[in-house]
């Protein structure tokens, strides 16, 4: 090991999900041995090899050993580690389980994007890029053109800490939908996204409709309190939900529908698509059925407080010209 070592390095990293490494034996990210080669992949992407056809090792092609091996000699090594970051300017050396802490939220770590293409399978888009180019990316590629970004300010409520906001949209039922928006307060602008997909329920042999909230921002900048969705639709029928939490931009939502049932509900909504078309039926006086109306107008209230941290950087970068006018004015 050099003194330019970083946590950043490729020795640390799955060099297929470019994520860090975890020091722990029993997690996704854990290093496991995958061929003679001594070639090294995260448990997530090693199971994800052998669901395929033929599973080989992505880096020598030779085949994959048949269990899996923890890789317990680079655990060893890294947990005697404390390396900076790499990825960001943070000069603080960190040890392997505080920089995988920390790469979670790093706005320069590398990830894959979340975000499903909006093909017949949905399949997940997967390009590779830093956290910070996530949000540009998403907006070119997965937004609806004849979508602007809405930008919804938020206000103070009887708590002179305590901020909410506002959405409010109309959308189709469809096979898969992304609401882009932006949360505005006096001192930041934060980049959020509303997810709505349809998943195959398998217990009930009908399809779901998931709601997702997604934000591009590190999760110390906002703390979220009570967040309430409603949902109506036609012009009588509508429900009121919590939204158990905001997932972070490197989860995926085929990671997430994967998850056990009690923490799949702490990170989505799950509502009854034959619900919602139900709610839309137009009823004749007669008892019979018209036509059946499956748009939504989707209302979500957030709210939250924001980071004293980011406050006082604001502050910081506002006072900063003045100080300089007023430095000039006197050496004038």
């Amino acid at each position: 090991m050099c003194d330019s070592d970083t946590w950043d390095g490729p020795a640390y990293r799955c060099q297929i999900c470019m994520q860090l490494f975890s020091s722990e034996a029993n997690n996704k990210m854990t290093p496991l041995v995958v061929c003679t080669n001594i070639h090294t992949v995260c448990r997530g992407c090693s199971t994800s090899i052998r669901e395929t056809a033929t599973p080989k090792c992505p880096q020598c092609r030779t085949d994959l050993w048949k269990h899996d091996v923890v890789n317990r000699d680079l655990i060893y090594f890294m947990n005697k580690l404390f390396l900076k970051c790499g990825g960001c300017s943070s000069n603080i050396k960190m040890s392997c389980s505080t920089a995988f802490k920390h790469s979670r939220e790093c706005l320069e770590n590398h990830v894959s994007c979340p975000l499903l293409n909006n093909d017949p399978s949905l399949s997940r888009c997967n390009q590779n890029m830093s956290i910070s180019n996530l949000w540009q990316h998403c907006i070119q590629y997965h937004s609806d053109n004849s979508q602007t970004t809405a930008v919804i300010n938020a206000t103070e409520t009887t708590s002179s800490h305590d901020l909410t906001a506002t959405l409010c949209v109309s959308i189709a039922l469809d096979l898969n939908s992304y609401t882009f928006f932006q949360i505005q307060t006096k001192y930041n602008t934060y980049n959020m996204c509303m997810h709505i997909t349809k998943v195959f329920n398998s217990e009930c042999a009908s399809d779901d409709v998931v709601f997702c909230l997604r934000r591009f921002f590190p999760e110390v900048s906002l703390s979220f309190g009570k967040i309430l969705i409603s949902v109506e639709v036609g012009d009588v029928y509508g429900m009121l939900l919590p939204v158990p939490s905001v997932v972070s931009a490197y989860e995926s939502m085929h990671s997430l529908k994967d998850l056990p049932p009690a923490e799949r509900l702490y990170k989505l909504v799950y509502v009854p698509c034959d619900l919602l078309k139900q709610m839309g039926m137009d009823f004749t006086s007669q008892g019979q059925i018209g036509s059946s109306n499956t748009d939504m107008k989707v209302s979500i209230q957030f709210f939250f407080s924001e980071s004293s941290e980011e406050q006082d950087r604001e502050e910081e970068a506002a006072q900063t010209p003045k100080r300089q006018k007023s430095s000039s004015s006197f050496l004038a």
